[in-house]
């Protein structure tokens, strides 16, 4: 009845945007109602007030999903002028009066790349602490951790070839809802590897501390013999690759065990995390709810313990909403950090590792993050090179004085009630080790969260443009509506949100400064991981109003081209995992990893009811 309910409304309101487009054609003002006027009370520049606005977007999903794509993403004057009324019901006009502001101050240039280029002292800075970083110590969460791995090959308590064996069975006997992976590396393949590490152990010739450890990877990057999707129907994906990505033969020449790529939502365009392509995954604590995404895969993997660490890519917080939701832990890098063959180019999106353990995101980190000498970020970057990725003062998690945190209250405790609850007992723990906390103030929050999706939107649907015209029934009806509406946005809009952008990034630059900030802290997300609606399973579900409350914490790092970490801090009363996040400046992913490492602790930490020891 309320799929029903909501069809009929979407006709309704299909009806009526016909009648507009009549009278604004009788009228003579044009073929599509482009926009609404703008004027600077729309927004102010550097308002200090918090204010949250409850847009009147319905959820759906199932039949009057489909009706809703079919009529919105089509490329008449109908379905043109319904998505620019559901634009301007955004109040999209917002961008263009904050950016005119920004204009006319004449200090802020546009900024498409959020790359930070750090003086010669700043470089030098990093280049020193990396060669003064220690080799990181796990802490005493539940999670095997690439160490336990390497300790148990070296002693033969266990070996490359028992684990692999084990996460076949393991695969094997998951329900198919808890799918994690979109393919596999075929067996006997993965079995030599193995066998080689083995031997290598056998013989005391392992090449790290990876050597027979089992890594994947998101379904985002080249690998040798696998067909890339991003997502979507295998039929537009990139076809057998010939050769890895950089990251993956990273990996392989440390001694992993490349395992696949791991299920991802289409395109990445929802932080939700169900894949109707994949039918796949559900949340690892409860079935009935999302898992978050579009790292979902990736996050499932790790907390059922299939691996210890995998690759995710976030443009919306898609690394860190799926390791809130699955109770792991997930580092967004730098934008620009680590170097990838494929999408490095969009102006949003950032990868990194998501792991047990924080120790794994750390030596992860570590292998990933080497500079690639004639990679478009080193163009970018340069004459100098990129700073070193390390792991300066990781172990130093007893005493963090040197810590100081800066808290927007306002926005701090703008969530769900056990979600603030967990988050301050973190924030508390934190304190007790030392960690000062700073007040701080963050303006426009609203329209900066209107300009990372109109950026991110706009990114979606150039790169996926003619999948969109030339074959939009391959696409999830979700999926065709985010699309159909990015390509909807105008250059005046893009534009603008790139002058945001750059004034985001020197306020936020000047705020860790002036207040000498390690990082912000934050929840990660602001609601417990959501129930899934049934009828989302066949379709996927569109909810604005709910991936505004996922994204709430998250878009700054992405739009500023800040690292970023979610923690585990807890379970909900229902047993539901529950994050916090730490923003931190360009660069210093080491301050966000040392932080992680810190909340490593048993009183923040569970498994899911399906996790697998492959040590046992």
């Amino acid at each position: 009845m309320i799929e029903l309910t909501f069809a009929l409304g979407c006709v309704a309101g299909a009806l009526g945007a016909l009648v507009l487009t009549c009278m604004t054609l009788l009228c003579g003002c044009g073929k599509c109602l482009m926009w609404t006027p703008m004027t600077d009370a729309t927004a102010l520049l550097g308002d200090p007030s918090y204010r949250v606005k409850q847009l009147p977007t319905p959820a759906a999903s199932g039949f009057a999903l489909k009706i809703f794509a079919a009529i919105g993403g089509g490329t008449g004057i109908l379905s043109q002028n319904l998505r620019r009324l559901l634009l301007n019901g955004n109040e999209m006009s917002s961008i263009r009066a904050l950016s005119y502001q920004i204009m006319r101050e004449g200090r802020t240039p546009v900024v498409h790349y959020p790359m930070l280029r750090l003086d010669d002292k700043g470089l030098a800075k990093h280049q020193r602490l990396a060669s003064e970083a220690e080799r990181p110590r796990k802490q005493r969460g539940p999670y095997n951790s690439v160490l336990d791995y390497h300790a148990a090959f070296q002693s033969g308590a266990s070996s490359p070839v028992k684990v692999l064996e084990n996460i076949f069975e393991a695969v094997d006997s998951l329900p198919s809802e808890l799918r994690v992976f979109r393919e596999m590396v075929g067996r006997d393949a993965l079995r030599r590897e193995a066998q080689a590490s083995t031997d290598r152990y056998a013989t005391g010739k392992f090449l790290s501390v990876f050597d027979g450890v089992p890594v994947a990877f998101k379904d985002m990057v080249f690998m040798s013999g696998i067909n890339c999707t991003r997502g979507t129907d295998p039929s537009w994906g990139t076809g057998l690759e010939k050769k890895d990505d950089v990251t993956i033969a990273r990996l392989r020449e440390v001694g992993a065990v490349v395992l696949g790529l791991t299920v991802m939502t289409e395109f990445g365009t929802t932080p939700l995390g169900y894949s109707p392509h994949a039918q796949a995954p559900v949340n690892a604590y409860d079935p009935s709810r999302y898992p978050g995404g579009s790292s979902s895969g990736c996050g499932i993997g790790a907390a059922l313990g299939l691996f210890p660490v995998a690759l995710g890519f976030d443009g919306g917080g898609s690394v860190r909403i799926p390791a809130s939701m699955s109770g792991i832990v997930g580092l967004k890098c730098s934008w620009g950090r680590i170097a990838v063959d494929d999408d490095y180019c969009a102006a949003n999106v950032a990868s990194g590792p998501m792991a047990g353990s924080a120790v794994d995101a750390a030596l992860f980190y570590e292998v990933i993050g080497k500079p690639v000498a004639d990679h478009f970020y080193s163009k970018l970057y340069g004459a100098t090179s990129l700073p070193p990725a390390h792991c300066f003062n990781f172990n130093r998690v007893d005493d963090l004085s040197d810590l100081r945190l800066g808290v927007y209250q306002p926005w701090f405790d703008d969530c769900h009630p056990e979600v603030r609850a967990k988050s301050s007992e973190a924030l508390n723990f934190l304190q007790l080790r030392g960690a000062k906390v700073v007040p701080i103030q963050i303006p426009n929050l609203e329209v900066l969260a209107l300009a990372h999706g109109v950026s991110i939107s706009v990114e979606f649907a150039a790169v996926h443009d003619k999948q969109l015209w030339d074959a939009p029934k391959t696409l999830e009806p979700a999926t065709h509506v985010q699309l159909a509406l990015g390509a909807s946005m105008t250059g005046n809009e893009y534009h603008s949100t790139q002058w945001i952008r750059g004034w985001a990034i020197d306020y936020f630059e000047e705020l860790f400064r002036s207040q000498e900030l390690s990082g912000i802290f934050t929840p990660t997300i602001g609601t417990l991981p959501p129930v899934m609606p049934p009828a989302a399973r066949a379709t996927g579900e569109s909810n604005t109003t709910l991936v505004l409350s996922l994204l709430q914490y998250i878009f700054v790092a992405n739009l500023c081209g800040l690292p970023a970490v979610s923690m585990p801090a807890g379970v909900s009363t229902e047993g539901l995992p529950i994050g916090v996040h730490l923003m931190g400046k360009q660069w210093d992913e080491h301050v966000c990893l040392r932080v992680a490492n810190a909340m490593d602790m048993p009183q923040f930490r569970t498994t899911p009811p399906k996790f697998v020891n492959l040590l046992s």
